[in-house]
């Protein structure tokens, strides 16, 4: 992988880090041959059945990587995985892939604040994944679930 892109990649990855993202034990070793990182975090979600409401904590793995088809402008790609289950209800996997509205090119590790709104638009859009995900599991689930105050 270039030293350019990688650069890159850690400056999103430690902008990732302060949204309270934790990088795999692994994240070394798969920058370096994989081109990726792996990150995880707890999204907190609610919604409501019924009269009840519902928070809890997602715990959420999202594979980040860099691609491009020309190699000169490169675009931040995810896949989401998550797992959704509260009692009485089916357990659940739920995955998402797509690319970051944000464009890098070999010159941008130099400019910190593209990593930043890249770090930002990934949180953004994995926690609005996840949530939607949630809500879809409540309608989905709400006979079954049963919810312990």
């Amino acid at each position: 992988m270039d030293k350019k892109i990688q650069a890159i990649l850690l400056s999103v990855v430690s902008q990732l880090k302060k949204l309270n993202w934790k990088l795999s034990d692994e994240w070394a070793i798969t920058i370096k041959t994989d081109g990726n990182v792996s990150i995880s975090k707890k999204i907190p979600v609610s919604g409501n059945i019924s009269d009840q409401e519902i928070h809890m904590s997602i715990p959420t793995y999202v594979n980040f990587k860099l691609d491009s088809t020309d190699e000169i402008t490169y675009f931040p790609n995810i896949t989401v995985n998550a797992q959704i289950n509260i009692d009485g209800g089916q357990l659940e996997d739920v995955e998402e892939t797509g690319e970051i509205d944000v464009a890098f090119t070999n010159d941008d590790y130099k400019h910190a604040t593209k990593a930043t709104d890249a770090a930002k638009k990934i949180n953004r859009n994995v926690e609005d994944f996840i949530n939607t995900a949630f809500e879809k599991y409540i309608s989905n689930n709400s006979d079954s679930i049963t919810h312990q105050n």
